[in-house]
């Protein structure tokens, strides 16, 4: 069912502190921000992987087990991780291309957060 629940947990999958998909991998960041790249590039690619994404978060933010049981792999975890490698591949590849060193600080980022999420340190 469509409303403004459904609404809050759609952003909540993606945005939130415990089960968030962006917060929990920050590369699919770069993603989000090269969808007007890939769609400029490919727009087959763009719509099918939007598509998927769709499908995947959509059926889940209806879903009424609120964020499924506190559990990121109970609710949509992986599959959602993959739904967004397409789009966080293509801007990882772009930025290799064109800004290297932009790219190396960007994973090394991206890695540092999640051994502050995983173990703690820092």
């Amino acid at each position: 069912m469509m409303n403004r629940i459904a609404v809050m947990q759609f952003f909540g999958l993606l945005f939130d502190q415990n089960q968030g998909i962006l917060v929990q991998q920050p590369l699919h960041f770069l993603g989000l921000f090269s969808v007007t790249a890939l769609f400029k590039k490919h727009a087959v690619a763009f719509m099918t992987t939007g598509l998927v994404a769709l499908s995947t978060f959509g059926p889940n933010s209806t879903y009424w087990n609120l964020y499924g049981g506190w559990s990121f792999s109970g609710r949509f975890g992986w599959t959602a991780a993959v739904a967004l490698l397409g789009l966080t591949s293509f801007a990882i590849a772009h930025l290799y291309q064109h800004h290297k060193r932009v790219i190396s600080v960007l994973i090394g980022i991206g890695f540092l957060i999640q051994l502050r999420f995983l173990w703690g340190i820092f």
